[in-house]
Parts: structure tokens; C-alpha cells; sequence
């Protein structure tokens, strides 16, 4: 973990905690690199505001204006799209990110994003990476129309975001002073995962591919808070452009609501702007405050995947980053004056997290070979791929081509919608909480549940993806 916090236009704390890798001694420092997630979401607009200002296009410019072949599953909303919408969550497509997850070498986003769909009417608020990503490689495209998409990107953010701001470590390939990405067994124990365990977002740059350090992105948040000037005094960015970001673009009614790329809050009375960030082994945080010219990031090399997806009615923040909610806490309380009991709150959501888990491990059990037999083999989900179910001496592995994850029993409804009582859940990283319900024939389906019930409250699944089996 490393953390730095800013005031004022300055760095008043930098520090790592820990180790790059567990079992090893290679110490993290403020220096030191991991992917920040979806925090790339606010770094892509700040791109894309800057391209506003040099007059690329407008915040408004409707997408196919700017790239002709842009393409939703209607081709009315096709034509009507704004590229601001794409960033602020406005659009109406729903969280799709399996396809990212484990399909994501043979469909890319621009495949993904012609096939989106809702299965409800347009919601006020419906997050999706493939439409962030989509508007990153697009802002690109309106600069360098013949570089490949993904290389005009990465180029742009680097001569027009990261550099202005002497963020000089921050890229997307890390080569040197990186982090490992960590997550827990079923067991709690913390497991290091490869690169390519976590590679889904290296498909998604725009949108959560990013590799930072604290001290840099310090830097960055000097620079939001300074409203477009870098820390050594230069304005670098448009003030409006810039603060446009800021501005809610969703219609909730809920107390956090959608900026492009942003959070938007009051916490105390408090105007709050951030972001969080989570993947398979890496999970961050970054708030600011306008008014009190402060703000922090909390950058981590672990992510309880379990704890985000099985037991997301625990934690505060479905990701399984209670550690880094309740740092925020106590630097709110530090700073602020006020009785957050975030000692308190720890103590009580790691006894409920305990309990939750191992209510969870009871009802989980090696599945007997007789009923397993009809799902072993291959099977194809036009979206997802080919994932491939077979026995391992006493085990009995998924492999999804690219990744593998032993599966067990689980007796208990797990989904909203789920027919019978019995699930194949995941139970080793990197895919651990995700799970396969049973069908007939031996064929399963998959749930995925909506990113937008962070904001309604609510957990009804939003996509479901059924397979067959191949004979």
C-alpha cells in the first residue's frame, strides 16, 4: 500500500507500507507503481478536456462525427450519441464487463459496445467501461486518424496529461519499481497473482489501465485542485474545461451522483470529488475537496475479490476496499473535526467480514463425481468464449483459456433468479466470488449484476450469459 496526502498545493505525506510481492522483501515505497483502476476514467476526460480546449471537438459533438463507424445496438442512439455521454455514465448501456474479463482478446470494445443492450428501460445512471473506453480511444482518433487506436491513446495521455504534470513515472507497461497484484483465498490467505491474472484492463486502457504511484499521482491531484495549474505554477489545463468534468451529468437522486470520470458528493456538508479503482488484485482510492484544498490517494496491491462479489452486502464499497474507505474516514475525521469512528467501523466490519466468510465456507463442499459428470468438457458462450470444466485429481478445475480457478458447492441460492439450490462457486483467485448456476443438459449460465445498484441500493443481476455444451 502507499499514500499520499496534499494540501495546499503541496505534498505533506508520502509513504509506502508492505511489500511488491507477499513472501518477499522488496519494499513498496511512494514510487512505487500499481494500477489504479478506474481512477483512468477521470485522467481520460482530463485528456479530453484538454483536446476540447484546442478545439478537437466539443464536450457535445455527437460520436459518429467524430468517428463515422461508431455504432450502439441501435442505430438511432448511434447517430444521437454526445462523447460526453459515453464518459458520464448517461448512455443507458449497462455494466457489461465479463466480455471484458474473459473474452477480451477476441472481442474488443468497439465489438462489445455495437452488441450492448439494455434489459430494462434507460436508467438515470448505468456505468459502463467499454463506453469510457470507447470515448478515450475516439478523442484519440479525432487527433491521429491513421495511428491505431490504442497507440494514439496511450501517446496522447502521455504528451498531454501525464508530462504537463511531471508525472513522470506513470504509464501503461510498467518496467521497473512495480507492484505485484494480490488477492485472498476462500482461506483469507493472500495470494500473489500474475500480470496476466490481471490483464483484463490492459484491453480497457481508457478506462481503468493505468499504472501510478502515490507521488505521482499527488501531483495529479494538485493539479485538479489547483483547477488546471500544475504544482510548479503553469497552467496547464482550461479552468472551465477542466471543472466541466465536475459537474453531474446523471439524474440521481441519490447523494452521489456522476460527473464525467468523477464521483460527485457532499459528505458532512463537504464537497467531495473522486474516484475509486478496482481490479482483480489492485484496488484505489482518491478523494479531493474543492473548498478545503486537500485530498488523498490510497493506492493497494490486494483486492478481497470475495468480499466484492459473494459478500457484497458487507462492505461499504463492493469491491472488497473496506481498508481504503475507512483510511478516507479517519483522514476526513483528521482533517475535519469530526466523529467518523473509523476505529470503531474497522473493528466491526472485520468481525462481520469473518462471520460472513465463514457462514459462506459451510455451505461449500467437493462436489460428488456423478453429479459433476455432465459438466465436464467444453462449453461456448458467444460473448464469454469457450471455457473448459475438467478434474484434477480430486479437484475440479475451470479454465477459461487464459486463466484457471478450482470450483466447489455451494448449497444456497447465491443469485437473484437462480432456479434450484445448488452453484459451482470459484473459490481461488483470480475469478474468486464469481460462480456458474447449474442448467439442464449439463450446460450453466453466469450472473453479472449491475454496477448502478452502488447508487439504488439495489442487487438485481443485469446480465446473464448461458452456455452450451460442445459435443
Amino acid at each position: 500500500m502507499s499514500i499520499a496526502i496534499v494540501e495546499n498545493g503541496e505534498i505533506v505525506f508520502e509513504k509506502g507500507y508492505g511489500v511488491k510481492k507477499c513472501g518477499e522483501q522488496d519494499h513498496i515505497n511512494e514510487h512505487t507503481l500499481m494500477k489504479i483502476g478506474s481512477i483512468s476514467k477521470s485522467m481520460t476526460t482530463l485528456l479530453m478536456a484538454k483536446l476540447v480546449e484546442e478545439g478537437k471537438f466539443k464536450w457535445r459533438t455527437k460520436v459518429q462525427e467524430i468517428y463515422p463507424d461508431f455504432q450502439v445496438y441501435k442505430k438511432v442512439l448511434s447517430k444521437t450519441l454526445m462523447i460526453e455521454e459515453l464518459v458520464g455514465a448517461s448512455t443507458g448501456m449497462p455494466v457489461n464487463d465479463f466480455p471484458l474479463i474473459f473474452n477480451n482478446k477476441k472481442r474488443d470494445v468497439f465489438k462489445q459496445v455495437s452488441t450492448l443492450k439494455s434489459r430494462r428501460p434507460k436508467l438515470p445512471y448505468q456505468y459502463n467501461n467499454q463506453m469510457v473506453s470507447a470515448a478515450g480511444y475516439i478523442s484519440a482518433h479525432a487527433v491521429y486518424p491513421k495511428k491505431p487506436m490504442d497507440q494514439a491513446f496511450c501517446g496522447l495521455m502521455s504528451e498531454k496529461v501525464f508530462a504537463p504534470m511531471g508525472m513522470t513515472q506513470t504509464t501503461f507497461e510498467p518496467k521497473e519499481n512495480f507492484a505485484l497484484p494480490h488477492s485472498k483465498t476462500i482461506d483469507g490467505k493472500v495470494q500473489f497473482l500474475t500480470l496476466q491474472d490481471d490483464e483484463f484492463t490492459d484491453f480497457q486502457k481508457p478506462a481503468g489501465g493505468i499504472w501510478s504511484s502515490a507521488h505521482d499521482m499527488a501531483l495529479y491531484l494538485i493539479t485538479e485542485l489547483q483547477n488546471g495549474i500544475n504544482p510548479l505554477g503553469k497552467r496547464i489545463f482550461d479552468e472551465d474545461n477542466l471543472i466541466y468534468r465536475r459537474i453531474p451529468k446523471d439524474f440521481s437522486i441519490n447523494p452521489i451522483h456522476y460527473g464525467l470520470g468523477w464521483d460527485i458528493s457532499k459528505h458532512k456538508g463537504i464537497n467531495t470529488i473522486g474516484h475509486n479503482g478496482g481490479t482483480f488484485g489492485f484496488k484505489s482510492s482518491l478523494k479531493f475537496y474543492p473548498e478545503k484544498n486537500c485530498g488523498f490517494v490510497i493506492l493497494t496491491n490486494g483486492a478481497n475479490g470475495a468480499s466484492g462479489r459473494l459478500l457484497n452486502d458487507l462492505t461499504p464499497d463492493a469491491s472488497g476496499g473496506f481498508l481504503n474507505d475507512l483510511i478516507s474516514e479517519k483522514l476526513f475525521e483528521l482533517w475535519f473535526d469530526t466523529n467518523e469512528k473509523s476505529s470503531e467501523q474497522l473493528e466491526h466490519i472485520v468481525q462481520a467480514s469473518n462471520k460472513k466468510e465463514g457462514e459462506f465456507k459451510e455451505k461449500l463442499s467437493e462436489p460428488k463425481a456423478e453429479w459433476m459428470k455432465p459438466f465436464l468438457g467444453k462449453h461456448q458462450n458467444d460473448e464469454l468464449g469457450i471455457f473448459e470444466i475438467k478434474q484434477d485429481q480430486k479437484k475440479y478445475i475451470l479454465d477459461t483459456g487464459h486463466c484457471k480457478t478450482t470450483l466447489m458447492m455451494y448449497e444456497g441460492m447465491m443469485h437473484v433468479g437462480q432456479n434450484g439450490r445448488k452453484s459451482l462457486a470459484f473459490i481461488t483467485p483470480p475469478f474468486i466470488g464469481f460462480s456458474l448456476i447449474p442448467m439442464e443438459g449439463g450446460s450453466f449460465k453466469m450472473f453479472e449484476y449491475g454496477e448502478w445498484t452502488h447508487f439504488s441500493g439495489s442487487c438485481e443481476w443485469q446480465n446473464d450469459y448461458v452456455f452450451k455444451k460442445l459435443h
